[in-house]
Order: C-alpha cells, then sequence, then structure tokens
C-alpha cells in the first residue's frame, strides 16, 4: 500500500498580513472545508481569532433556533460596537458557522423562493414550474439575498472576522456571490458608520486549491496562490502569486495608488476644460454675445487632443502621493480610498473654482495688459472732459488706464490696435498651457520625476511647434486655395484675413517682448495668487483634514516623511 501527503503549515507572515488588512478597514472571512476545531486552531494562528475576542458560534437543531440565535447576537454585537468606542482596547468580535447550519438557511430560502414562485403563478396547489433543484439554486445565487441568509451575511458584515468550516466549494461561492449580489445594489452595505455614505465595498477571494475555483470566480476580484496544491486556482483567477503575504503591496500599495491616480486624472481633466473653454464664454463679454472665437479652429479643437493631454495622463499613471514604507507603517492610509476622500464634493468644487479663476485671469490680465510694454506710442487719442473746470483733455488710447477704461465701457467695444483678434487670442491660449501644465504636472503632483518635465516640455513645445508649422506653412497655404476656390466661384471676400500667429506676434521685437510679458504676468499672477489664497483658505478651515482620523490625513503624512529624511540627514 502506498500514501502520499502534503504538509499543511502556514505561509511565511500570514499573521502580520491579516493584522494589516484589517487595519486597513478590510472584513477578513476565512471559509475552509476543515471541521470546527481545525478551523478555530487556524483562526487563533493566523491572527483572525485574537485572546480577546468574543466568540458568536451559530448552531441550532432547527431554522427558528438558528434565526433566534443570529437575532440575538445582532443586537450583542451592536452593543459591542456601542461600548467599543469608549474602551481603549477594543473587543474583537468573531462569528463562526458551519455548513450543516448555513445548509439549513439555503434550504430556508429555498422554501421561501418556491413559495413566491407559486404566488406569482395565481395557484397555491400546483408544484412550481421550477421542479428542478439545480436551478431553483441557480436562480437563488444570481439574486439578492432574502430571509435568514440576508440576516446571516448582515451578521458576518457586522463582526469583525468570521470563520466558516466544513464549507462545499458551492457553499463557498453561494457565500461570495450572495455578497457581491447584494453590494451592486446596495454599496454601502459591508460599510461601517463613519463615511459610510461615500464608503462602497467590493469583494475579493483568495485560495490555492481546486476546491476554492467557484469562490474565486464569484468573487468581484479573485486571486489564485500557486503552489503543491496545482495550478487551478491561479489559472481561474484575476491575479496570481506565490505567497499570502504579497496581498500587502497589491492592496495596500498599488491599490492606494491607484485610486490617487484615478481622481487625479479625473480632477485635472475637469480642471483643464474648465480653464482654458470658459476663456471662450468670458471673451463674450466682450463681443456682444456674438459667438465669436479668441482662437483659430485647429488650435480650438486641437487643445484636448495634444496640448493639455498630456500632463494628465502622465499624473494618471505615475502619481505616488506618499513612500511605500508610508504606507506599509500605517496600513489606516487604505481607507482613504474606501471613503472616497479623493473625490469629495468639496475637492470637485475647489478644483473646479481654480479653473474659473485661471481663466477669468487668462482673459482680463491680457486685456488690462494689452499694449503697456510697446516702447512705440501712438497717434490716437481721446477727448477727456473735466468735471471741475469744464475744459477738454486729450489722451492717449494707450496704457493701463485706457485698457482699463475700454474694458469697463458700457457698450463693450474694444478699439483693438491691431488687426485682428489671434494677438491677444495667442497670448490668452499661451498663458492657459502654461497654467494648466505647471498646475498638474508640479503644484498638484507630489512626485515629482523626470516624467513630469517632460510632460510639461512637450505640452509646451507642442504648442510652439504647431503654431510655427501650420500657421506659417499650412494656414497661409489653405487660405490661398480658399481664395482661388471663391474666385473660381464668383465670390469676393470682405477683408484680410491675417488671423495666424507669426506675422502678428513675431512681426517684429516690440510684439514679442508685449508678447511674453502679459503670459509671465498672467502666469504668475494666476498660480501664485489663486493657489496661495486657496492653500490659506482651505487649511484657515480645515476643509481638507480629518478630525479625529489623522491617520487618513495624507498632508500630515508627507510632513512625516519630510521630517523622516531630514533625520536620515542629519
Amino acid at each position: 500500500m502506498g500514501a502520499t501527503a502534503i504538509e499543511d503549515k502556514l505561509q511565511k507572515d500570514v499573521p502580520l498580513t491579516i493584522e494589516k488588512l484589517r487595519e486597513a478597514g478590510i472584513h477578513v472571512w476565512m471559509l475552509t472545508g476543515d471541521k470546527k476545531e481545525t478551523a478555530f486552531n487556524i483562526g487563533l494562528t493566523c491572527s483572525i481569532i485574537k485572546d480577546n475576542s468574543i466568540i458568536f458560534r451559530i448552531e441550532g437543531d432547527n431554522i427558528a433556533e438558528i434565526s433566534q440565535f443570529m437575532d440575538k447576537a445582532l443586537i450583542d454585537i451592536e452593543n459591542i460596537r456601542i461600548n467599543n468606542k469608549k474602551k481603549h482596547t477594543p473587543d474583537h468580535t468573531v462569528v463562526i458557522i458551519d455548513g450543516n447550519c448555513l445548509l439549513k438557511i439555503e434550504k430556508d430560502v429555498e422554501k421561501e423562493a418556491e413559495l413566491r414562485s407559486k404566488e406569482a403563478n395565481g395557484d397555491s396547489g400546483t408544484k412550481s414550474p421550477e421542479k428542478d433543484v439545480k436551478k431553483r439554486k441557480l436562480e437563488i445565487r444570481k439574486k439578492l439575498p432574502t430571509g435568514n441568509l440576508l440576516k446571516f451575511l448582515d451578521l458576518g458584515c457586522r463582526a469583525d472576522s468570521v470563520v466558516c468550516c466544513r464549507f462545499s466549494p458551492s457553499q463557498k461561492a453561494l457565500v461570495v456571490g450572495s455578497i457581491r449580489n447584494i453590494l451592486m445594489k446596495n454599496p454601502t452595505f459591508a460599510s461601517g458608520d463613519d463615511y459610510s455614505k461615500n464608503s462602497s465595498a467590493v469583494t475579493l477571494a483568495i485560495g490555492d486549491g481546486a476546491n476554492d475555483v467557484p469562490m474565486i470566480q464569484a468573487a468581484h476580484v479573485g486571486i489564485g496562490i500557486t503552489g503543491r496544491e496545482g495550478l487551478a486556482a491561479a489559472r481561474a483567477s484575476d491575479y496570481s502569486f506565490s505567497q499570502f503575504r504579497f496581498l500587502q503591496p497589491l492592496l495596500l500599495i498599488h491599490g492606494h495608488y491607484d485610486y490617487i491616480r484615478v481622481c487625479r486624472f479625473l480632477l485635472g481633466t475637469f480642471y483643464k476644460c474648465t480653464a482654458f473653454y470658459l476663456t471662450q464664454f468670458l471673451f463674450q463679454i466682450f463681443c456682444g454675445w456674438t459667438g465669436n472665437s479668441l482662437y483659430e479652429q485647429w488650435t480650438l479643437s486641437l487643445y484636448n487632443v495634444i496640448f493639455s493631454s498630456i500632463p494628465v495622463v502622465i499624473i494618471g499613471v505615475i502619481e505616488k502621493d506618499l513612500e511605500k514604507e508610508t504606507i506599509m507603517a500605517n496600513p489606516k492610509i487604505y481607507q482613504y480610498g474606501q471613503h472616497n476622500l479623493g473625490l469629495r464634493w468639496r475637492t470637485f468644487w475647489r478644483w473646479l473654482i481654480q479653473g474659473f479663476w485661471h481663466s477669468v485671469c487668462c482673459v482680463f490680465i491680457p486685456f488690462i495688459l494689452y499694449n503697456c510694454f510697446t516702447p512705440f506710442s501712438t497717434v490716437d487719442f481721446y477727448e477727456k472732459k473735466s468735471s471741475t473746470t469744464g475744459s477738454n483733455t486729450y489722451v492717449e488710447k494707450s496704457g493701463l488706464g485706457w485698457n482699463l477704461q475700454k474694458i469697463f465701457r458700457g457698450d463693450g467695444s474694444m478699439y483693438l490696435q491691431d488687426n485682428s483678434l489671434l494677438f491677444i487670442g495667442t497670448v490668452i491660449y499661451t498663458s492657459a498651457i502654461f497654467i494648466v501644465t505647471i498646475k498638474i504636472c508640479y503644484i498638484e503632483s507630489h512626485n515629482h520625476t523626470i516624467f513630469n518635465h517632460i510632460a510639461a516640455f512637450l505640452s509646451i513645445f507642442f504648442w510652439f511647434a504647431f503654431n510655427f508649422i501650420y500657421q506659417r506653412y499650412a494656414y497661409p497655404l489653405s487660405l490661398s486655395i480658399y481664395h482661388r476656390f471663391e474666385s473660381f466661384l464668383g465670390f469676393i471676400s470682405v477683408g484680410e484675413p491675417t488671423h495666424y500667429l507669426w506675422y502678428n506676434v513675431f512681426s517684429s521685437p516690440s510684439m514679442v517682448l508685449q508678447a511674453v510679458f502679459m503670459v509671465l504676468i498672467t502666469v504668475v499672477a494666476a498660480l501664485v495668487i489663486c493657489d496661495y489664497a486657496f492653500s490659506v483658505i482651505w487649511s484657515w478651515f480645515d476643509l481638507d483634514k480629518n478630525r479625529g482620523n489623522e491617520s487618513l490625513d495624507i498632508e500630515l503624512c508627507q510632513l512625516w516623511e519630510k521630517n523622516i529624511k531630514k533625520r536620515r540627514q542629519y
């Protein structure tokens, strides 16, 4: 007679991993096919069951006793949670259930489903058309859990840990699939009291054997461990690795980074569109709401495609708000994403208000400073009557005073001193490109790498390269073709279209100097004044802090990192 066996022992750092997952606000359930004594010992070794744990064993000879016990356990666990808020070392609650009790609960749910189907058919005396038991079980797993099954899941989510022993592969899939079905309809079902309005939960199943495949496939995210029990679990999973302890970097580090990157990408996308396209809206104040555009049509179209897309993509790929060591030392930071603190309404509106303010600066500052830096004086004057003496004086139509007056004229006329809108439009467009690029790549990004510098350089380089190639060669060529087509059809164009950058901005050194100073003043005023003012206001009103949960405050963690780096230097 020959026999083989596999040594069943815990992998390295399993208790430490479970403890960190618990600190991160993740509920840990152990679903196993072992008997109660073995499962209890494994739970103690894995730190799922602690020394101060209050254990609730779901037992009963019939479904009525099981239901009565779960009702009492729900009340006791809720009282324990209330008392834990007053304790320095809170009690730990654990629910233990075996496969026999879950089988009774499952049969009770099947009876309820059968009764509902009879009522739906309108004939309580006839049998349900769904006679096959497998079909009824499949229907139960696809629908929302009800009755005692829902009560058991509610009890398990309220407890700190759950140990399920003597479970078959189908029962493991039933529990995981039922929780997933609940979360699809009610994402806050498994959330705590704090931040419950913003919280949402997903299920993750991890296993190493073929009997864990149904559970892995029933969860939102399935992870298979490759080992001595084969590759069945790894092949059926979304992710696979060889050690259970690798859950720490997967969830705590990469999970937090992914959430932060998605938040930065979404906020940056809304911000850059607000900061740029509102300039078109604000310009309508000065053109009588005629719908006239500040920018050439291709220039306007390529803003989101080329000129502003690289910074948000880079920050959405490589952003790291904290170092890996900081996240592993403080696993509670993972709850920052669980409670959706990175996409709160106050944060969203802060980005939009900053985008609106930047668009205001991009429009009004160039309009005010227009022709203030040119070395050539104008010969145009306007007549100004003195209110005291009644005499008339003549003032040049240039400089800051004239620009302020014509901006706030009642008729909205601008009396622009060059022959097109492109000069002022190009200055506004260039200012918006600089502001959006600096804001996203440097001010809002905590991880300044070579890729941030490359993204900023490419955004600005593509803008000037496009102006040189398109407006120096392609645009005049398209105009000549257009005029030939007009002459061929017999149309006569009115006015001379000189709406391109090269002959307006780079036509003389004075125009270049004026454009540089206008862009520089606009960028500095928008970024320094706006961002500094907002940082003061936000810190003054304490809007981005998490009082009572300082471990979730990203800024405090970043200051902690800086202090550690300074100590290492000295």
